[in-house]
């Protein structure tokens, strides 16, 4: 019954959210996506960053050491990304705190869309929080 409610909710997901869009028409946030910056600030050059979403409500990635799945659901016109597993393998410092740092991030989002390509995640007050790039097929 979850998966038949997610079906009919991925729908409903792009008109809701049209309205936290900056282009005409609703964005599409299903692919894979490399992170590029976390909270305006960029990552680091070569980070293993991706998100990856689903239109069955599913989300998966890496946060830059550990490898990260959950969920994503709309309600009340709100966008949340959660609850997320990630691993626990330990790596280098840099990343670690990058990695924090965006899963700390990922919390705060309330609402998407795409800008020049890019997803933006934003917080409940308008600002970005999370940006990434669409990831090339072949990564």
């Amino acid at each position: 019954m979850l998966n038949t409610l997610r079906l009919l909710l991925a729908p409903l997901a792009l008109l809701t959210i049209a309205a936290c869009a900056s282009t005409a028409s609703a964005p599409s946030m299903f692919g894979e996506w490399n992170v590029s910056a976390i909270e305006g600030t960029p990552v680091m050059e070569g980070s293993p960053a991706f998100l990856r979403f689903n239109d069955d409500g599913s989300v998966s990635g890496n946060a830059g050491v550990n490898r990260l799945q959950g969920s994503w659901t709309i309600e009340d016109d709100v966008f949340k990304i959660g609850p997320l597993a990630v691993t626990r393998m330990a790596g280098p410092e840099p990343l670690m705190d990058q990695e924090t740092r965006l899963l700390a991030a990922i919390d705060k989002v309330c609402c998407f869309g795409v800008e020049e390509g890019d997803l933006v995640l934003s917080d409940m007050d308008g600002a970005e929080v999370v940006r990434a790039a669409p990831r090339p097929a072949s990564e």
